[in-house]
């Protein structure tokens, strides 16, 4: 199966997140997970640093977006560091699927794909993210 241990620093710019998802994707590619799995993988990524871009780094250009990504035979653990606001969870609202709106989603999208989503404050400022998801027999 394979284990992989990366990191990269990501330019702050949402264009740049097309970067860390061949990224991503190559490493889980090389491990052999299977197609459904990467791509619910990279839309969480994705929702993550946008998350960071436009609301912990309030879309400053000028940072850098510490990526790690450790895979083995278990899970995938992908930690994603910004140094900017942190995210308070209890002004979180969960959006309604109910009522839809415009926005909102990324929490939710995060925590339904992941399999587990902990989010540490960072002493001198900021969020980690980390994103678990299990792996499937299925390769």
């Amino acid at each position: 199966m394979g284990e992989i241990d990366a990191s990269m620093l990501l330019p702050s710019r949402l264009s740049c997140i097309e970067q860390a998802r061949r990224w991503m994707r190559a490493h889980t590619e090389a491990v052999g997970m299977p197609e459904r799995e990467i791509t619910e993988i990279e839309v969480a990524m994705t929702e993550a640093l946008s998350n960071v871009m436009l609301h912990s780094l309030g879309g400053r250009q000028d940072r850098a977006v510490p990526l790690r990504l450790v895979i083995d035979e278990q899970r995938l653990c992908l930690g994603i560091e910004d140094h900017g606001q942190p995210f308070e969870p209890e002004r979180y609202i969960a959006p309604s699927l109910e009522a839809p709106r415009e926005g909102g989603y990324g929490v939710y999208l995060i925590e339904s794909l992941m399999d587990e989503v902990h989010r540490t404050p960072i002493k001198e400022g900021g969020t980690r993210v980390l994103l678990v998801r299990y792996r499937s027999k299925e390769q």
